[in-house]
């Protein structure tokens, strides 16, 4: 009889003349495979090996900054007569994606076979695994095994990078025990554009901005929201300006932009700051001078210089008679008039406030701003309130970010303690009034962001808003 135990062959005659010989062959058998088996379960693992071996994951850097990529070495440190090595990676996919796996010969020596060699970016996983050929000999010591090249896919602290499996092997492929430590990569967005947007024409709009290295393209963003959250391109481009034709002289539609610096995997930089373009119809009659209430609802000081009332009847063209502004605390107008000689005093403007201005025929149909939108809830407007059964005047517009309020009622119940809303309607020249709790009420209106009214507030209304 032959039985044969891995490389070990034997051969066993048990004929019926020789059964004591058998029986002691026999034993010696049973005694002969008990202890191979003992010794092959000690050569499971490699007797030569230090129980300090450790894989480890070691880069030059921990943080992969905007588009840039990073390598990340896996090391294997203090082996002896090691052959062949099996490592497996898993990251998150959301934040990073492997573009590069390259096998090293700092400690195994080529050639190799390569039994596998792969990274999965939907997975999360990358994986080789490898061993020398013959003649090549055993390596002992410390070295890289591999190269992983990382790149980012989102912003992150310490994203985590896991060694999931690994296996060391001598030329018999015995396991050498080790201790895998894994390690974790920060990643930090692309740097954000520095935008600005300009009149180019009666309908155009320009916007430009900086230059960020390592970014392939610029995504803009546009929405009839000023703080909007970008979520679809609006237009894609590498040059560094954008004109949107035909956007201005609408008053019905503003629009507001944003732009993102953007990698070739699509890794987007924070948004730029936002801006906007805001139109105003102007009432205006060849033979006679008209009034019409305005706001400045974008932060317009570096468009209107100075940013005063001079520079506002510059800017709006030479049609400007007057540019009022209301005093809360007087309960009268500030007023300029840039034909006086001398004019009457100039008087700083403020973001958001109502102005009105008193022009003749020649002033353009159509007023408009075109700048930075304000910081989100920085506009705010302190009131004068009345006493007794009087109400105190004060002008404000409707805040970019308060699109919750579409009509006079809402504004009123918002702020409390009014007694009238009104808006200026510049094709009647005359007011057009809310008085809530007059029964029946005076007709209610719509009102809009960005856009200029009066409240005539009681002694129960804030002293500030909103």
């Amino acid at each position: 009889m032959k039985i044969d135990f891995g490389m070990v062959s034997l051969g066993i005659n048990f004929g019926d003349r020789h059964q004591g010989r058998g029986r002691r062959q026999w034993f010696l058998l049973a005694v002969f495979l008990l202890a191979l088996g003992l010794l092959l379960s000690l050569r499971a693992v490699s007797p030569a090996q230090a129980a300090t071996t450790t894989i480890t994951l070691e880069s030059a850097a921990t943080v992969i900054n905007g588009c840039d990529t990073l390598d990340l070495f896996i090391r294997i440190n203090d082996v002896t007569n090691l052959y062949g090595a099996d490592v497996r990676l898993t990251f998150d996919p959301t934040v990073l994606e492997v573009t590069v796996i390259q096998e090293l010969n700092d400690l195994l020596q080529p050639p190799f076979y390569i039994a596998a060699k792969q990274y999965d970016n939907t997975a999360g996983t990358a994986w080789l695994a490898l061993t020398q050929l013959n003649p090549t000999p055993e390596a002992s010591g410390s070295g890289n095994f591999a190269r992983i090249t990382f790149r980012a896919k989102a912003e992150q602290i310490d994203s985590p990078i896991t060694i999931s499996y690994s296996k060391l092997a001598d030329r018999q492929g015995m396991t050498i025990p080790a201790t895998a430590v894994g390690g974790s990569l920060t990643t930090q967005a692309p740097q954000s554009p520095e935008a600005t947007i300009a009149q180019l024409n009666t309908n155009t709009v320009r916007i430009s901005w900086n230059a960020i290295p390592g970014v392939t393209n610029y995504n803009i963003y546009r929405d009839t929201y000023a703080y909007f959250t970008p979520a679809i391109p609006y237009q894609v481009v590498t040059a560094l300006t954008f004109d949107d034709v035909g956007v201005l002289g609408n008053s019905a539609t503003n629009y507001f932009y944003a732009v993102r610096s953007t990698c070739a995997n699509g890794f987007e930089s924070p948004s730029s700051n936002h801006m906007g373009e805001f139109d105003y119809d102007l009432a205006s009659a060849a033979s006679l001078d008209t009034f019409n209430v305005i706001a400045l609802p974008l932060d317009s000081a570096d468009s209107i210089v100075p940013f005063q009332a001079s520079g506002l009847a510059t800017y709006i063209g030479s049609g400007v008679k007057q540019v009022l502004r209301w005093s809360p605390a007087s309960q009268n107008f500030n007023v300029y008039r840039p034909l006086t000689s001398p004019p009457p005093a100039n008087f700083a403007l403020t973001t958001a406030q109502a102005y009105v201005i008193q022009v003749d025929g020649t002033t353009n149909p159509v007023l408009t701003f075109v700048n930075d939108v304000p910081n989100e809830g920085s506009v705010t407007f302190s009131f004068s309130i009345g006493s007794g059964s009087g109400c105190a005047l004060n002008a404000i517009s409707i805040p970019l970010d308060r699109t919750d309020l579409v009509s006079a009622s809402m504004l009123a119940t918002d702020i409390g303690g009014v007694d009238q809303v009104l808006f200026w309607n510049p094709a009647t020249q005359n007011y057009r009034v809310y008085r809530p709790g007059v029964s029946p009420p005076f007709a209610n209106f719509a009102i809009r962001t960005g856009y200029p009214y009066f409240v005539c507030l009681n002694e129960t209304a804030p002293l500030s808003w909103p």
